[in-house]
């Protein structure tokens, strides 16, 4: 019996280790198309730098997809910021199906309030990016209406809130 649990322990790290090391594969590759996009000499949309792209994105999907498959079925290893960071790929490869439940699940899996202000926050800047206003509104709302105790961090936290939908409210404002 203690083999037993000695195994299921070691495939557990296993898991974890894997499910971390292909999400690290993920950010790495964020890495790279956001030092693409910063270079200023460089045209964004020439043909050499539309097929890196398409290669890096063509590698983030086999990775997500491995990842997916991990943290699907081991749920229970996975944290709130694998979760986050599989909504973020989801929603660049434009899966937005995948992307809202990695939301919801990374929401869940929020551990104190301000982390789920932060994730609130994101998957209402997620709902704005899909159009869908309301959704997004009420996210930010939701968020706001989570009380921290009174420190400077925790006022900058509630600063940015408002800052973040009243970025959006103008830009809404703009595209009418």
């Amino acid at each position: 019996i203690i083999t037993l649990i000695q195994k299921n322990k070691e495939t557990k790290r296993t898991i974890r280790k894997t499910i971390t090391d292909n999400l690290e594969s993920i950010a790495k590759a964020n890495i790279e198309l956001n030092k693409l996009r910063a270079q200023k000499d460089t045209d964004f949309n020439s043909d050499y730098n539309i097929a890196i792209r398409r290669n890096v994105n063509s590698q983030k999907r086999v990775v997500l997809s491995n990842a997916k498959y991990l943290i699907d079925r081991n749920l229970d290893i996975a944290t709130e910021s694998d979760c986050n960071l599989m909504a973020g790929a989801f929603t660049d490869i434009g899966d937005f199906g995948m992307a809202e439940h990695y939301w919801k699940i990374t929401l869940q899996k929020s551990r104190s309030p301000e982390i789920l202000i932060m994730n609130l926050r994101g998957f209402g800047m997620f709902k704005f990016a899909k159009n869908e206003i309301e959704e997004a509104r009420e996210l930010f709302k939701k968020a706001d209406k989570i009380n921290l105790t009174e420190s400077d961090s925790h006022f900058a936290i509630k600063c940015d809130t408002q800052l973040m939908l009243s970025d959006f409210e103008i830009n809404l404002d703009k595209k009418r």
